[in-house]
């Protein structure tokens, strides 16, 4: 997707959050995992593990699952960003209370939205 400026949505990191989990998980349309529990704080998400033994949390709507299988219907990593207070970040996308941003040097990751507040223009 290719947003203009007026269309961006850009956020302001009003708490700091550090990665807890370094992206290891990466997903391509189709790949299999095994699919765990939910989290009770963050029920769209699920602990999946892929056969090479990387794991992480993924949103259970990008996953077709059946049992404790489960195919993943979309490209997905679990890459979180480390921020401070006051830097812009670009959204992406937003999913069960957590943010897919682009920081300002390019990196891509998941922080809880709770760490962040609107950009006031």
């Amino acid at each position: 997707m290719h947003e203009n400026d007026e269309t961006r949505r850009v956020v302001r990191v009003v708490a700091p959050y550090e990665a807890a989990y370094d992206g290891s998980l990466r997903l391509r349309p189709g790949d299999t995992v095994t699919v765990g529990d939910g989290d009770d704080r963050w029920p769209a998400f699920r602990w999946c593990t892929s056969r090479d033994g990387a794991a992480g949390w993924v949103p259970e709507n990008y996953l077709e699952i059946r049992g404790e299988t489960g195919r993943a219907v979309r490209d997905y990593d679990t890459n979180e960003l480390t921020v401070a207070v006051g830097e812009r970040l670009e959204v992406l996308v937003e999913m069960g209370g957590w943010l897919r941003c682009r920081h300002a040097s390019g990196e891509l990751g998941w922080l809880p939205a709770e760490n962040t507040a609107p950009e006031l223009t």
